[in-house]
């Protein structure tokens, strides 16, 4: 296998990448600012650890490098449209500089770990070739990393990908993060003997992703020719409503109170999910574990941590736009 550098290699997603091309026998360096990675996520085989923004990679090290998985970016898509000057910094300016480096080094491959957001308003199921409308800057963040991706690509100065993910869960995933993830704060909140928080009326349908069906297959677009500049839904499609999501995961929790019901977010979708048939075409994907599957491996591995986790409503710095607008419970921090 080749030598890869891994973003975000102490996050949940990028943690189970380093360990999968590890597994897969790939020299690895992983990349991370520990903004909101975590140590213990880091596979203890990985020697090389650069703790760094994404932009900031020196070139001595990319010079060296087959393939770049970037996944190394704030991911609160709500959030952002109350913090978007840090979302540009990181999301963008970060992002930027490291295609740019990864170009001037003669990287061969970069793959881009963008997300079903930049699709935004367009009609369901997401297809990749759906007219993209980003609503948040989120999305609009991950639609300028693929359209510069994307230039690049077809000048032939490196292959590039763009995998869209979505509503990615499993072991590993923050649990002390009260604005995204909903499966993760679900859990924190049910094993804090809490009544889980829905934004509207719950009846939102959602298809969720079991971070072990994608791994393989993120890793497989490291050199895969059948992928060179294309953009992949990768997920799962089941269709499950946060309401019953909360129900599959109160009884887990052998947990009786009603949920507690909130205003709808802004921009909130009544349904969000993507087709997958390029990726089942192209690379055989498939998604193998089932919601109830997944969210009991989940739970499982949640229930051996101690102490049980709290929320951390400082993880993101710079809310300041539409305050008066931030959902109740995040601005009187009661989630």
């Amino acid at each position: 296998m080749s030598n890869a550098l891994v973003t975000g290699a102490a996050g949940f997603i990028g943690g189970h990448l380093l360990k999968g091309l590890l597994d897969a026998g790939s020299e690895v360096i992983a990349v991370d600012d520990f903004s909101t990675g975590k140590e213990e996520n880091l596979d203890p085989r990985v020697n090389n650890v650069i703790r760094s923004v994404a932009g900031k990679v020196p070139a001595s090290i990319l010079r060296n490098i087959d393939t770049v998985y970037h996944f190394g970016e704030m991911a609160a898509e709500n959030l952002s449209l109350f913090a978007p000057d840090e979302f540009y910094l990181k999301n963008v300016i970060s992002t930027y500089k490291l295609i740019i480096s990864s170009v001037k080094a003669k990287v061969r491959r970069f793959v881009f770990a963008s997300s079903m957001a930049v699709y935004g308003n367009s009609p369901v199921p997401y297809r990749e070739q759906n007219q993209v409308d980003p609503q948040d800057p989120y999305g609009l963040a991950k639609y300028q990393g693929e359209r510069i991706l994307d230039i690049y690509g077809k000048l032939g100065a490196i292959e590039i990908v763009n995998v869209r993910l979505y509503n990615v869960y499993g072991p590993n995933i923050n649990l002390n993060d009260p604005y995204r993830g909903v499966v993760g704060i679900f859990i924190n909140q049910l094993m804090n003997n809490k009544s889980p928080v829905v934004f509207g009326d719950g009846n939102q349908q959602r298809a969720f992703t079991f971070v072990d069906d994608i791994i393989p297959f993120i890793i497989q677009l490291g050199y895969s020719q059948a992928v060179i500049n294309k953009a992949i839904n990768l997920g799962g499609n089941e269709l499950t409503t946060i309401n019953q999501l909360v129900q599959i995961m109160a009884e887990h929790f052998h947990y009786r109170n009603a949920p507690r019901y909130f205003d709808e977010r802004i921009n909130e979708k009544t349904a969000v999910y993507c087709s997958t048939d390029r990726a089942k075409e192209i690379l055989g994907f498939q998604a193998q574990t089932s919601i109830s599957q997944g969210l009991k491996k989940t739970i499982e591995w949640a229930k051996t941590l101690s102490p049980v986790p709290q929320f951390n409503y400082g993880l993101y710095k710079g809310i300041s736009v539409l305050t008066d607008r931030l959902p109740e419970p995040w601005k009187s921090k009661t989630m």
